[in-house]
Formats: C-alpha cells, structure tokens, sequence
C-alpha cells in the first residue's frame, strides 16, 4: 500500500465522518443515520425548583395518551389490538399513524379538500412533543407465560414497532415514554384476574422484574426514548393490586425496580405512575423506601382542571418533580355545550400546570402533562358499538360517527387551544 493512497484513504474517512457529523446531528434524525440516544435527568436548582433536561436543555413535557383503537374492538372480548400494527388497508402504513384525515363538515366520508394526514403529523401541528403508552409490546421467549389471557395475546405478544416510533421522533420530533403496567389488571405479574396482583408474592415480583427488564432492553437505546414509567394508578383498587393495602412493600418493590433500571440505563429517568387520590401512608412509604424513583406521575381529574393542592401536597411528602400523566375532561358531560367546557377544562389545566414549572408563581415541580386522550375510543364503557358515557369523549379529536374507523379524525375546539398554548400554531 503506497504512502499516497494511505493519505487519500484518511482523508476520505476524514469527509465522512464530517458527513455524517452534520447530517445527524441536532434535535432530530434523518431516518438513515445511526440516532444516538438522549441524556435526560432531572435537575433540582438552587432554588428548589425541578425542570426536566434533554442533553442539558430544558423540556417541558406537552404530551398526550396515545392508544387509538378501531371502533368494534374490545378488550373484553379479546379483539382489541396494538394500533402499532394494524394496516387494515394493507398500504403498507400503519392505519392511525399514516392514513386518517380530518372531516372538516362532519359528512362522514373524505372529501376532495379533506388529504390524508395522519396522527403522527395532527399530533405535531398541535404541538405535542410526547407520547405516552401504557404497556410493551414483545414475543420474547421469557414474556410468553405472562400473556395468560386471550386478550394480552392480542395486544402484546409481538415484536414493538420501534421503526414506526423511530420516525415518530425524526420526522415530527415526538419523543416516547415507555411504560410497564407493573401489575396494573394484572398485566406484567401473571397473577390470576379474580385475586388481582400482590406485590408481597415473590413470584408475581420476579414477573414484574422480567417485564420491566425486556422494556428496558427493547428501549434503551433508542433515540426516541424520552423516559420510563412505572404502573398506571396501582393504587387504586380498579387496578387491580394491593399496592395501597401494603404500602410499605410496594414502595420497596418499586425501588429494586427502578433501581434495576438505573443500572441497566443510566440516561433516562424512571417516573411512578399513581392515582390522584395517593394516600398519606404510601407517599410516606415512597418517601422512606423509593429513593430511586425520579418523577412521581399523577393521574389526576378534578371536576374544573385545577389541580388543587397536589403541588404543595407531593413537594412536602418526597421534594420530588411531578408529571401528570393523565389529565382530561372526564367528567365533562357530552351534550350541545360538551366542546366549550371542555376547552374551558383544558384551558384551566394547563395554565395550573404552566404556573407550577421552574420559574412559574406556583411550587416550581411541575414537569409538563399528558392529556387523556388524543382520540374517543368507544370500547371503555362496556359497548364497543355505541358511543356514550363520560370516558369516551375525553378525546381532543373524535372518530365523528364511526363509520369509517380508524381513519377519521374530526377536531374539536379544544385543538387549537393547545396549538396556541404549545407555541406550534401554523407549523407543517
């Protein structure tokens, strides 16, 4: 090998490296670079105030619970499916992601002036920068035994689509973060449904532990990944455990868990998902036993959209950061009125939320929010046919009459409230 070509082969790979340095690098990733994953952590300032950082800048989280589902399917019956993989039209292109529109006159069907846009971009143009889902989909060989009802075979037993959320991040900057039902309904501890998860059974435990191992294999390493969390309101009995029964045991378990993680993946914070209505005796419990818990999640629904005292409340119990994980117009009553009290909801929520960040009037802990929910889905009431009851319309768009799902979208008032509030009014 001559001298000469040894110096034009340096200086070519000297060219790529720069080519590659400019053309992946920045806030988002073309699709056919290597991403690199993310730094994030929380931060607590002298002040005592938290903010959330990716690679050192602030984020503050506008995000919604993303989980569309076809009209007709139901978990109760076990035909509810992971919307990461339904191409009922088989284009090619995931259904909810890729192909709905907007009924912009509410005819039911798509119009010469009504394109095809899909949710990932609907979702930019508001101005969302996160999504939330609930529980991992894997065909891992040591998850098959958890999937012990029809339904979580339906739902999970598959590989995640983390090429689709790979393009969700590049292409309309929307970060993910995971979750593990960590025993909620059952899901992850392979506990029977009648006697519901028990956090003091060692067995249910190594489940959990196992579930929440392959979320972070799967995961970690992905440029999407803005963060984990842990549960959906374990402690409420709709959840099906006894995680408020025995507080002290839950709070030690969720440590090892989080703790766990911490050692697999050092660059992403892990976040407790609990009820609004979190007891003295488990915020004690988390206080003294979960130390390596980052954020404490909140789902929360008043009957206004204030938050109440929940700031206060969490800063006193732990000094922890909080993230809403849900919030919504639940008890928002469908009716001729339903779209301006519901933006009247939203519009006192996220302005509470807004107050109590680093820098607001409030307890400066507030980390940002997730709406419940980006789209009606018509199975939670018992009736997947019908459209009816308070917790099908928390949805900022709606699937109009159903007739065509899931490829219908209508925008409710509500929609461009946050494309002001969440600074994305007029972005493509």
């Amino acid at each position: 090998m001559t001298k000469r070509y040894i110096i034009l082969r340096k200086s070519m790979l000297v060219l790529l490296a720069l080519i590659v340095t400019v053309f992946c690098s920045g806030p988002s990733v073309a699709n056919d670079c290597i991403a690199e994953t993310l730094k994030v952590n929380v931060k607590k300032d002298s002040n005592g105030q938290w903010q959330l950082m990716v690679n050192d800048n602030s984020y503050i989280v506008k995000g919604v619970c993303y989980s569309p589902s076809v009209i007709g399917e139901d978990p109760d019956n076990a035909t509810l499916r992971d919307w990461a993989i339904v191409d009922d039209n088989n284009n090619g292109r995931i259904d909810s992601a890729y192909d709905v529109f907007v009924d912009q006159n509410d005819n039911s069907k798509r119009d010469a002036n009504e394109p095809i846009i899909g949710d990932f971009q609907l979702m930019k143009e508001m101005g969302v920068n996160t999504v939330r889902f609930y529980h991992h989909a894997s065909e891992a060989a040591e998850m098959k035994h958890l999937y012990n009802s029809e339904t979580l075979e339906v739902l999970y037993n598959h590989p995640p689509n983390k090429e689709l959320l790979r393009k969700l991040y590049a292409d309309h900057g929307i970060m993910v973060m995971a979750g593990d039902f960590f025993g909620a309904h059952t899901n992850g501890s392979g506990a029977d449904w009648e006697k519901g998860t028990d956090y003091r059974d060692l067995a249910q435990q190594d489940n959990m532990l196992q579930s929440v191992r392959r979320m972070v294999l799967d995961f970690r390493e992905e440029s999407f990944l803005l963060m984990y969390c842990l549960g959906n309101e374990n402690d409420l009995l709709i959840s099906r455990t006894n995680a408020n029964q025995y507080p002290e045991v839950f709070a030690k378990f969720v440590n090892n868990a989080a703790k766990m993680i911490h050692e697999m993946d050092p660059d992403h914070p892990v976040c407790l998902c609990l009820g609004g209505a979190a007891g003295a005796s488990l915020l004690n419990a988390l206080a003294r036993y979960a130390p390596e818990i980052d954020i404490i999640g909140i789902n929360y629904y008043s009957r206004t959209g204030s938050f109440g005292d929940l700031w206060e409340r969490i800063k006193n119990k732990l000094d922890k950061p909080v993230l809403i994980t849900e919030f919504g117009s639940l008890f928002v009553t469908p009716g001729a009125t339903f779209e301006d009290k519901q933006l009247k909801y939203h519009r006192t929520a996220w302005e509470d939320i807004n107050r109590n960040l680093s820098g607001g009037e409030g307890q400066g802990n507030a980390l940002g929010g997730f709406i419940f929910e980006w789209v009606d889905n018509w199975w939670q009431n018992g009736a997947p046919e019908s459209h009816k009851g308070m917790n099908e319309f928390c949805g900022i768009t709606s699937q109009g009459k159903g007739s065509i799902s899931p490829y219908l979208r209508t925008l409710r008032k509500v929609y461009s409230y946050y494309q002001e509030a969440w600074g994305k009014k007029g972005t493509k």
